[in-house]
């Protein structure tokens, strides 16, 4: 989460002082969206992870097994 916001705050800054050219603001939108996506992601597979852990316990414990 730190390197996304590194690169927000290098981005607004370049934007400021106006050195982007739109090459540049397309490479990091890039690779912002790269980042992000890439986050979500895990974010979603330990969730998803979790929620599964938890239901198979709870099938467990309601005797059906699992």
């Amino acid at each position: 989460m730190r390197a996304l916001r590194q690169l927000r705050r290098r981005r607004e800054q370049a934007m400021k002082f106006g050195r982007m050219t739109g090459q540049d603001a397309a490479e990091l939108g890039a690779v912002f969206v790269q980042v992000a996506s890439r986050q979500v992601k895990d974010t979603a597979a330990s969730a998803g992870e979790r929620l599964g852990r938890s239901m198979r316990r709870a099938r467990r414990s309601a005797g059906r097994g699992g």
